[in-house]
């Protein structure tokens, strides 16, 4: 019995062994297990460092995003103003494009008075040409009738010249005996 205790007893630490072995071996692959777990843990380390790098990096994005929208909005305003200034700028075109259209209609009343006026004024000077060929003609019958009334007249001169100096001689003889006349006179107021 004794050898069957021994034999027992030997049996179970070669099983104390064999399980040491496995305790040793699984001990070993436990240790590689929790080395492969803190390479893991490392490895997730860096990996939720790099997705906090890349969240920096998005929030970054994300900023350039906003400011780009907010300067997006800003140009979006201001062509937004453009628009509403070249819409009155357009406004004040049509304004200006209908009053020239007033105008136009204007000019043309004014140009088809101004035909009526032209073609009034060529009447009239069509009246006027007729007016002086008549008047022409009328002065050439003067020219004649003139020559011959100078004629006339110059003779009526002449005998002018004639009488002219007879009459003179009457008047000096009228001065002469005026003056005998005045000296009697005052040869009368003296003998008072």
């Amino acid at each position: 019995m004794e050898k069957e205790i021994l034999e027992q007893i030997l049996s179970e630490i070669k099983n104390m062994r064999n399980d040491i072995k496995t305790l040793s071996g699984n001990q070993n692959s436990m240790g590689n297990d929790i080395k492969a777990l803190s390479n893991n843990q490392n490895n997730m380390r860096n990996d939720i460092k790099t997705l906090s790098d890349n969240q920096d990096s998005m929030r970054n994005d994300i900023k350039a995003l906003s400011d780009n929208q907010d300067s997006m909005r800003n140009d979006i305003k201001a062509l937004s103003d453009n628009q509403d200034s070249m819409r009155n700028d357009i406004k004040a075109l049509s304004d200006n494009q209908d009053s020239m259209r007033n105008d136009i209609k204007a000019l043309s009343g004014n140009q088809d008075s101004m035909r009526n006026d032209l073609s009034n004024i060529k009447d009239d000077i069509t009246d006027i040409k007729t007016t002086v060929h008549n008047i022409q003609n009328k002065l050439d019958d003067l020219e004649v009738k003139n020559a011959e009334r100078h004629i006339d007249m110059m003779n009526i001169i002449n005998l002018t010249k004639d009488n002219i100096s007879d009459v003179k001689q009457d008047l000096s003889k009228i001065e002469v005996v005026t003056a005998s006349n005045w000296h009697d006179i005052a040869k009368l107021k003296s003998v008072k």
